[in-house]
């Protein structure tokens, strides 16, 4: 067909047309529709090499099949300085071996909870799901080409060290089953005593199918799962390699600190939700469960809390400790989850300004340092969630952790973190780190044994905390500016 096209505009006139070679080589790089039409553009290539060609027919190949084809880029046309510019989402090799993740539009929540009201609040969260694609349309094409080079190679170090989880052989449960008004519950291997009027406890092993962790096999490889139409993973196990370099397999003195904290007078058994039902623990123990760091102020007072108050009578030791593990978690999130999914927490944190997990000011350190990406932890000791979904911001963190008193075989299972939707449940070691998405109904399942002490330990950035739930605060000259950005968008 391109041959034909080329042999039909040799009998015209270019001169008196006004047309060159150059727009014949782009209207055939717009019929254009996979890598297969390579060999066909070089014969043409050569068809035209005998013309002195304004524009040379390597830089049309290069700018039209690399960035449309390639990069899937769309040409967006800003209003610039005195110049046009062309701005999209930034992609790169998929998990998969395919680009299958879908342009960045406000349609696509991925994690993210976004509230539909009309308030300041609630606008703030929405435009914080576009800050980053408008910080992307800011840039110049160059930035936007080194940018993609970062991308690409953080893509391929992806695809060598995170294996795809498989769906087959997987019974999903619906909804309407798990999430009805039973608690459900589900057993790793401690049996979960229940009332059959308000709860419901299935098996992990006789419900779900249980992914074969390849770290058991060799510690360089972690598990993912993303949809076709997602920009990020639903569900990222990080290799065990870098658990250790972290040093997360070794946490006595982390699990000291987590006692610190919850043995503390001020300490009060606080929920992540509306429900305390949905945290349980053994049936003669107390609940042993806490949420500290930025707290979302509930009723007529609204705002953020910045941290916990029971942080205020601990010591340095047991806030640096807190602090790294923390740090940890974050440093393999920007390791591992996609550039997207970071850039889009990162920017809207900074936008507008929202507060993130902080130790309290002391006179040693007035001014802490603020985490990057989340907001609060939940620490609970022996314990297991209903299943649940949460309205948070970003992928969510979940790690177990128990001394080596308990568990001297860092390969032994201790625990499971279900996804009864999927079909599926993930096996959890000491010290592994799992990222996923709050939208996908999870939990954490009872322990494997009954002679193991684990903590279980979740980070999390609520979209509240983005919308700062005060709607007495206004929108900033930028944060007007995102929003008429994300309200042109939807047009």
């Amino acid at each position: 067909m391109i041959a034909d096209f080329v042999i039909v505009a040799c009998l015209l006139d270019w001169r008196d047309c006004g047309l060159s070679y150059a727009h014949i080589i782009d209207g055939c790089c717009g019929l254009l529709r996979g890598f297969y039409v390579i060999a066909d553009f070089v014969n043409v290539g050569c068809l035209l090499d005998w013309c002195d060609c304004r524009f040379s027919f390597g830089w049309a190949w290069y700018h039209y099949c690399f960035h449309y084809l390639l990069m899937g880029k769309r040409q967006n046309v800003r209003k610039g300085k005195g110049r046009k510019l062309t701005h999209n989402h930034i992609s790169g090799p998929s998990l998969h071996g395919r680009n299958t993740a879908p342009e960045l539009t406000p349609h696509i929540h991925g994690p993210r909870h976004l509230p539909g009201a009309e308030t300041t609040s609630s606008e703030r969260v929405q435009i914080g799901s576009v800050a980053a694609e408008f910080a992307n349309s800011t840039k110049s094409n160059k930035a936007l080409k080194n940018q993609r080079k970062r991308v690409n190679r953080k893509n391929r170090k992806l695809l060598l060290t995170l294996s795809p989880i498989s769906l087959e052989e997987a019974t999903p449960m619906s909804r309407d089953e798990t999430m009805n008004k039973k608690f459900s519950y589900f057993s790793g291997g401690v049996a979960i005593p229940f009332n059959d009027k308000t709860e419901i406890v299935y098996s992990v092993k006789e419900n779900l199918k249980v992914i074969n962790n390849p770290q058991f096999d060799n510690h360089s490889l972690g598990l993912i799962y993303k949809r076709d139409d997602s920009l990020s993973a639903d569900i990222l196990l990080c290799p065990r390699n870098d658990i250790t370099e972290r040093g997360l397999n070794k946490c006595d003195m982390l699990c000291d600190a987590f006692d610190v904290v919850l043995k503390d007078p001020k300490a009060k058994v606080t929920i992540r939700g509306n429900k305390s039902q949905n945290v349980r623990t053994d049936v003669n123990n107390p609940l042993r469960y806490i949420c500290i760091g930025t707290h979302v102020n509930q009723g007529g007072k609204g705002g953020i809390t910045p941290f916990s108050a029971v942080l205020e009578n601990t010591d340095l030791v047991t806030r640096s400790l807190v602090d790294t593990f923390v740090a940890s978690i974050e440093h393999l999130f920007c390791a591992y989850v996609s550039h997207e999914e970071v850039n889009i927490v990162t920017k809207a944190i900074e936008l507008v300004d929202a507060p993130t997990f902080t130790m309290p000011p002391s006179k040693s350190n007035p001014n802490p340092k603020k985490a990057k990406v989340y907001g609060a932890m939940a620490v609970g000791v022996n314990v297991f969630l209903a299943l649940h979904t949460d309205k948070d911001f970003a992928q969510s963190a979940v790690s177990v952790l128990c001394r080596s008193e308990c568990n001297q075989d860092e390969e032994r299972i201790l625990a499971y973190f279900a996804f009864p939707a999927l079909g599926i449940a993930i096996p959890l070691k000491k010290g592994d780190v799992l990222f996923f998405n709050p939208n996908e109904p999870h939990c954490i399942t009872s322990r494997v044994s009954e002679t193991d002490h684990i903590y279980c330990v979740s980070l999390y950035l609520k979209s509240a905390t983005i919308g700062l739930n005060n709607n007495s605060i206004p929108l900033t000259d930028d944060q007007k500016s995102v929003l008429e950005y994300k309200n042109n968008l939807a047009i």
